[in-house]
C-alpha cells in the first residue's frame, strides 16, 4: 500500500522568493534583505503565537511581519502598496519541478495532499493561480485547527484529516522545523534541501534528503 504524501506549501511547492518582482519597485537595493527578513519574521511570529496559544491566521502573521520589515529597513509603503504586496503573496510562483514531480507521484498511485499554515483562502488562490487546484486530494489548512507548525497538535490534525496512522504518512518539506515537528510525531519525512542548507543539529533527522521534488519518487521506491 502506498503511503499518503503531505506536501508543505510555502518554501516547498511555492517559491516565496518569487515576490521579488513586486517588491523591487518599492525596496530597490534592499530587496534581497527585505525578502529574507520578512520570511524570517513571518516564521518567528508563527512560532511565538503557537507557543503562546495566541492564534491569528497566517495572512495576519504575514502582514504583521511585513510591517516589522518595513519599519526595520526604513521602507515606506502606503496602504494601497501594502495591500498590493500582501495580495501578491497569493500569486507567488511554484517551483519549476512541481508539476512533473507531483503528477508522476500521482500516476504511481500516491495520495498527494497539501499541508500548510496558510489560510484556506490563500491556498485556494495560490493553487488556482499555479494550476495546482486539481492535483491535491486534500488541502489541509491549519487555520481550521487554529495552530501553527511545529506544534504536535498540527501533525495530529494532519493524521486525523488523512485518516491515517503516522507510519502511513510521509511529510515533504523544505523547512527543517517542519521535518522535526513531523518526525517528533512518528511521521516519515523527506527534507527538500534545494540550497544545500544545514539541517538543525537536533537528535531528530529526516528519513531522506533530496535536492529536488523529482528525486522523491526514487527514494519512495526504496520503501
Amino acid at each position: 500500500m502506498n503511503i499518503k504524501l503531505a506536501f508543505d506549501i510555502y518554501g516547498t511547492i511555492i517559491n516565496t522568493s518569487g515576490i521579488k518582482d513586486v517588491l523591487k519597485n518599492h525596496t530597490g537595493s534592499k530587496t534581497k534583505d527585505f525578502i529574507g527578513l520578512w520570511r524570517t519574521k513571518q516564521l518567528e511570529y508563527s512560532f511565538r503565537r503557537a507557543a503562546m496559544d495566541l492564534y491569528v491566521n497566517f495572512d495576519t502573521v504575514t502582514d504583521q511581519a511585513l510591517q516589522f520589515t518595513c519599519d526595520e529597513l526604513d521602507v515606506s509603503l502606503n496602504e494601497y502598496q501594502r495591500a498590493q504586496i500582501i495580495d501578491s503573496y497569493r500569486s507567488l510562483p511554484k517551483f519549476d519541478d512541481t508539476d512533473d514531480s507531483l503528477q508522476n507521484l500521482k500516476n504511481k498511485g500516491f495520495s498527494i495532499n497539501a499541508f500548510s499554515n496558510g489560510s484556506m483562502q490563500s491556498l485556494k488562490a495560490l493553487f488556482k493561480n499555479n494550476s495546482l487546484d486539481k492535483i491535491f486530494e486534500k488541502s489541509i489548512s491549519l487555520e481550521n485547527k487554529q495552530v501553527f507548525k511545529p506544534s504536535r497538535s498540527a501533525y495530529y490534525y494532519l493524521l486525523n484529516e488523512l485518516n491515517a496512522e503516522a507510519q502511513e504518512v510521509c511529510l515533504i518539506s523544505g523547512n527543517p522545523f517542519d521535518i522535526i515537528g513531523a518526525a517528533n510525531c512518528g511521521i516519515k519525512t523527506i527534507w527538500l534541501n534545494r540550497k544545500a542548507s544545514t539541517f538543525d543539529p537536533w537528535e531528530i533527522k529526516p528519513d531522506y534528503t533530496v535536492k529536488s521534488l523529482n528525486e522523491i519518487i526514487k527514494v519512495l521506491g526504496q520503501e
